[in-house]
Parts: C-alpha cells; sequence; structure tokens
C-alpha cells in the first residue's frame, strides 16, 4: 500500500496537526481512505523497507507527542522516497559546466564585496578626516556586508549548487542566524544614516548626532537585528536522509512548531513580518524622506546667499545625498526579486520541481547578495574622497607586490655592488684573453 505523492501530503498534513480520523478523497473517484495513529502505524508497517530507521530511533510510537523534527524525519524516511520510476539521485545537480559558470560568478561577486568593504573600513578607520558621523554608519554597513560574504554566501553557494549541507548542524544554525542578523544591521543602518541626513538637511537648527551617539545607534541596531532573527537560533536544524542509490542527502532549513520553512504557517507569517520591516517600511520611509531631501537641495539657488560657504555646503550635502540615494536605490532593486520569489514559491509549490528553477534562484540569490559588492563601488563612483583613497589603497598593494618580486637594494647590498662588478668584469677579461690568445 505505497501512497502516491497527493495522498502522502494530506497524511503528513494531518499528522502535523495531529488529527484523527479524518476522511481522504482521492480525485473524483468515490475511493476514501479514513486512518487514525492505528492506520498510521500500519502504513508504516507495509513500507518497513523504507521506515527501519525509524523503528530503530523508536522515533513512531503509539501516544506520543512528536516534536516538528522527527514529524519531519517521519515524512523523509518514510513518504518521500522516489519511487522506482522517478529520479533516485540527488536534484538539481548541474552539469560540470554549469558549475564552474555559477562558481565563477558568485567567486568575483565574492571577492569584490570582501576587498571593497574591507578597504571601505580601513578608509574611515585609518584617516582622521574621514571619521565622520554618516561615515561611521557607512563603516556599520560594510562590516554587515563583509560578514555576509564571508560568513554566509559562501556556505549558501556551495549548499545550493550541490543540494547538500556539508557543514554541519552546528553552522547551519550559525549561518541561518548570521544571513537575517546582517540582513536586519543593514537596513536599519541605512534607515538611521538616512534620518542622520535628513535632520541635517531639513532641520539644520536641531542639535546633530555626535559621534558617541551613533556608536550607541550602531549597538543598538545590532541587538535589533538579533532580536529579529532569533527564530533562527531556535528553529534552524539540519534532516539527513539517503536516496535509493545510497546518496545521502542533508538539508539545512528552518522546521517551526508547526511543519517545515515552505509550509508552515508560522514560517509564512515570520517571513511576511521580515519582509515588512527590513525592505517594504524601509524603501518607502527612505523613498521619502530622500525625495524630501532632494527637493530642498536642488530648488536652492546660490543668488541669496551670504558667505562663498554655503554655497559649498550645499554642494557636499547634494552629494552625499547623491551617493546614499544610490545606496537605497540599489538595495531595492537587488532585493525586490527575492522578497518576491519566497512569496510566490509558498502560493505555487509546483514552481520549484521546474527544471530552470535552480538557474532562476541562483539568478535571483546573486544579485541580492551582489548588493554587498555594489555599495563599495558606488562609495568610490559618488565621492572624490573615498575614490582617492581607494586608488591609494590599490596603489600601496601594487607597490608591495613589485617590492616583493624587484626588492630594491638595502645598503649593504649598494656596498657590495661595485665589488661585484669588478669581480664580473675581471672575469669578462680573463674569458676574452683565453678567447683571444
Amino acid at each position: 500500500m505505497k501512497v502516491n505523492s497527493t495522498k502522502r501530503l494530506s497524511v503528513i498534513h494531518d499528522l502535523y496537526s495531529g488529527a484523527k480520523n479524518r476522511s481522504y478523497v482521492e480525485n473524483n473517484d468515490e475511493m476514501s481512505y479514513r486512518y487514525n495513529f492505528t492506520d498510521m502505524q500500519e502504513l508504516i508497517t507495509i513500507n518497513i523497507s523504507d521506515c527501519m530507521e525509524l523503528w530503530d530511533k523508536d522515533i513512531f510510537e503509539m501516544n506520543r507527542n512528536w516534536t516538528a523534527t522527527e514529524r519531519i524525519q517521519l515524512f523523509m524516511l518514510c513518504f518521500d522516497k522516489p519511487s522506482t520510476s522517478e529520479v533516485s539521485t540527488r536534484p538539481f545537480i548541474l552539469y560540470w559546466w554549469q558549475q564552474m559558470f555559477w562558481s565563477i560568478v558568485f567567486g568575483l561577486m565574492i571577492l569584490v564585496a570582501l576587498v571593497g568593504n574591507a578597504i571601505t573600513i580601513w578608509i574611515v578607520l585609518a584617516h582622521r578626516r574621514m571619521r565622520t558621523v554618516t561615515n561611521y554608519f557607512l563603516v556599520n554597513l560594510s562590516t554587515a556586508d563583509f560578514a555576509m560574504a564571508l560568513f554566509n554566501t559562501t556556505f549558501n553557494f556551495v549548499f545550493m549548487l550541490n543540494s547538500h549541507w556539508p557543514f554541519g548542524h552546528l553552522y547551519c544554525i550559525i549561518n541561518t542566524f548570521i544571513a537575517y542578523l546582517t540582513v536586519s544591521s543593514s537596513v536599519l543602518t541605512i534607515m538611521a544614516v538616512s534620518l542622520e541626513r535628513y535632520v541635517v538637511t531639513l532641520r539644520p537648527l536641531l542639535p546633530r548626532m555626535t559621534k558617541k551617539i551613533a556608536v550607541g545607534v550602531i549597538l543598538g541596531i545590532w541587538l535589533s537585528g538579533a532580536l529579529l532573527s532569533l527564530p533562527t537560533l531556535l528553529y534552524s536544524t539540519t534532516i539527513t536522509y539517503t536516496y535509493q542509490d545510497g546518496t545521502l542527502r542533508t538539508l539545512c532549513l528552518l522546521i517551526w512548531p508547526d511543519g517545515p520553512a515552505g509550509t508552515s504557517k508560522s514560517d509564512y507569517a515570520y517571513n511576511i513580518a521580515f519582509s515588512l520591516l527590513t525592505y517594504g517600511l524601509p524603501i518607502t520611509s527612505m523613498a521619502v524622506a530622500y525625495i524630501s531631501m532632494s527637493r530642498v537641495l536642488w530648488r536652492q539657488t546660490l543668488a541669496g546667499e551670504s558667505t562663498p560657504v554655503q554655497p559649498e555646503t550645499i554642494k557636499s550635502k547634494r552629494r552625499v545625498v547623491r551617493m546614499l540615494t544610490g545606496v537605497v536605490v540599489i538595495f531595492g532593486v537587488c532585493w525586490l526579486p527575492y522578497h518576491i520569489y519566497f512569496l510566490y514559491t509558498y502560493h505555487d509549490k509546483e514552481f520549484v520541481k521546474a527544471k530552470f528553477v535552480q538557474h532562476l534562484y541562483l539568478s535571483i540569490y546573486w544579485l541580492a547578495m551582489a548588493n554587498a559588492m555594489f555599495n563599495p563601488l558606488i562609495y568610490c563612483w559618488t565621492n572624490q574622497r573615498f575614490k582617492r583613497y581607494f586608488q591609494e589603497a590599490v596603489c600601496r598593494w601594487r607597490d608591495k607586490q613589485q617590492i616583493r618580486h624587484n626588492p630594491v637594494p638595502t645598503r649593504r647590498n649598494r656596498l657590495a655592488q661595485p665589488q661585484i662588478n669588478i669581480i664580473q668584469l675581471n672575469a669578462l677579461v680573463e674569458v676574452n684573453g683565453h678567447l683571444f690568445n
């Protein structure tokens, strides 16, 4: 009595909700399948070849309150085995040349993100004139982007490329937490710097934010991001099961009390709230703020200025607003497809089974993660000081490479150089003498 995929989903759905004696009608025929927990035990017994691991671990027991993890294991081990007519290898394994292409694309993006954000952090911290309140927030944004590229994007790409999580249960929890934490911190940082610029531009008589207050706000940003990401620490886990060809597959996912991510209503509600708090509301508020600032700054004329300092001040504010507007626009463009994808696939679960979906998701994920790469490029493109310091960093690295390959002679080497030349000259004369004699 092997149930098909439609019936197995109904069975597991009732198993999650703890329903008993529920009727199931398949397709348009009159056959109904009524079951309770005893029927579930009989169903597992019939499929004993697929469920031996459950019996060995004593996971299935009568009158037991199963945890969400145990229920998922029951689903994976007993009801989600591919039949002989289905593919018996790991799904979504790309051809080698496709894996190479995506590895190069992601590798370059991660490299630029790491180097660009590291240089941004060095520029602000190593140069006193760059230590402004606005730049403190940019350092925090670069720190979050650097952490995302280093601790999250790299590992997630390996997971998506091979449909297998090889990094263990503990790092699955850490990786998921870092993903949500860095995204939250990045968004809250962009909002904070936008608010600071809004006050400076439209409320110039109000007291300006000090560096100490900025540091306090940054600490509050990370604390808020950690609280917003707390569910990932509670519900992240790994599930391992075996395909018919003996291939092991480990998944890193969120399993909520009412089921796994993708089917859980709690997960759906959390993602909706997370999307609103880290995308919908921030984008809307920042769009209003920067439109207001732009209207004020670009409508001001220089005719009424009383000192030569004020026109330069206005131009400086315009440059900063132009740079930060670029940061917000790029953020919105990069993350919009990501949020749309997850909302759509929750309602259309058959979509993820399409053959092209892995390439689509890799493209969407690359675009979202590339936001960490674009920010330093925006700083360099729109801000002359950042551009000069970026060039200085590149020149320093290039000079060090040249010195390493072509070392400058030391004083001792310079003193010995004439002696070496004399020895070489005597040897040359001696050789010539032998040749001409």
